[in-house]
Protein backbone atom coordinates (compact mmCIF):
# COMPACT_ATOMS: atom_id res chain seq x y z
CA UNK A 1 0.00 0.00 0.00
CA UNK A 2 3.04 2.28 0.18
CA UNK A 3 2.61 3.27 3.81
CA UNK A 4 6.20 2.22 4.49
CA UNK A 5 7.36 4.95 2.05
CA UNK A 6 5.53 7.95 3.50
CA UNK A 7 7.29 11.28 3.05
CA UNK A 8 6.46 14.39 5.04
CA UNK A 9 5.78 17.81 3.52
CA UNK A 10 5.54 20.62 6.06
CA UNK A 11 2.80 23.12 5.26
CA UNK A 12 2.95 25.32 8.35
CA UNK A 13 5.13 25.84 11.42
CA UNK A 14 4.45 28.29 14.23
CA UNK A 15 6.68 29.01 17.23
CA UNK A 16 5.21 30.71 20.30
CA UNK A 17 6.55 31.53 23.75
CA UNK A 18 4.17 30.54 26.54
CA UNK A 19 3.66 32.48 29.76
CA UNK A 20 5.26 29.59 31.69
CA UNK A 21 8.56 30.16 29.86
CA UNK A 22 8.09 27.12 27.64
CA UNK A 23 8.36 27.29 23.86
CA UNK A 24 5.65 25.67 21.77
CA UNK A 25 6.23 24.62 18.17
CA UNK A 26 3.19 23.59 16.14
CA UNK A 27 3.80 21.86 12.80
CA UNK A 28 1.14 20.92 10.25
CA UNK A 29 2.23 18.51 7.55
CA UNK A 30 1.00 16.08 4.92
CA UNK A 31 2.27 12.49 4.71
CA UNK A 32 2.08 10.76 1.35
CA UNK A 33 3.97 8.27 -0.80
CA UNK A 34 4.51 8.44 -4.55
CA UNK A 35 1.68 6.62 -6.29
CA UNK A 36 -0.53 6.35 -3.19
CA UNK A 37 -3.82 8.24 -3.47
CA UNK A 38 -4.55 8.35 0.25
CA UNK A 39 -2.55 10.83 2.22
CA UNK A 40 -2.65 11.84 5.84
CA UNK A 41 -2.79 15.15 7.62
CA UNK A 42 -0.31 15.21 10.46
CA UNK A 43 0.02 17.66 13.35
CA UNK A 44 2.99 17.74 15.69
CA UNK A 45 3.11 19.91 18.80
CA UNK A 46 6.46 20.18 20.56
CA UNK A 47 6.53 21.86 23.97
CA UNK A 48 10.05 22.60 25.20
CA UNK A 49 10.53 23.54 28.85
CA UNK A 50 13.41 25.40 30.46
CA UNK A 51 14.33 22.18 32.30
CA UNK A 52 15.14 20.54 28.97
CA UNK A 53 11.99 18.40 29.02
CA UNK A 54 10.29 18.04 25.64
CA UNK A 55 6.70 16.87 25.21
CA UNK A 56 5.71 15.71 21.71
CA UNK A 57 2.06 15.29 20.71
CA UNK A 58 1.25 13.87 17.28
CA UNK A 59 -2.08 13.32 15.56
CA UNK A 60 -2.63 11.58 12.23
CA UNK A 61 -5.83 11.91 10.17
CA UNK A 62 -6.71 10.53 6.71
CA UNK A 63 -6.79 13.65 4.52
CA UNK A 64 -8.67 12.15 1.58
CA UNK A 65 -11.20 9.41 1.04
CA UNK A 66 -9.31 6.15 0.37
CA UNK A 67 -10.28 4.03 -2.63
CA UNK A 68 -10.26 1.00 -0.35
CA UNK A 69 -10.51 0.68 3.43
CA UNK A 70 -7.30 1.62 5.20
CA UNK A 71 -5.28 -1.25 6.59
CA UNK A 72 -4.55 -1.38 10.29
CA UNK A 73 -1.76 1.11 10.99
CA UNK A 74 -0.14 -0.44 14.08
CA UNK A 75 2.70 2.04 14.43
CA UNK A 76 3.48 5.58 13.37
CA UNK A 77 6.93 6.75 14.46
CA UNK A 78 9.06 9.85 14.39
CA UNK A 79 12.73 9.82 13.51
Amino acid sequence: AGYDRLMQRIDRAVVTAEATGAVRIEVEAVLNAHGVTTCFGCRHVYTIYGTGDVIVQTSLTPASAPQAPLPVLPHVALQ
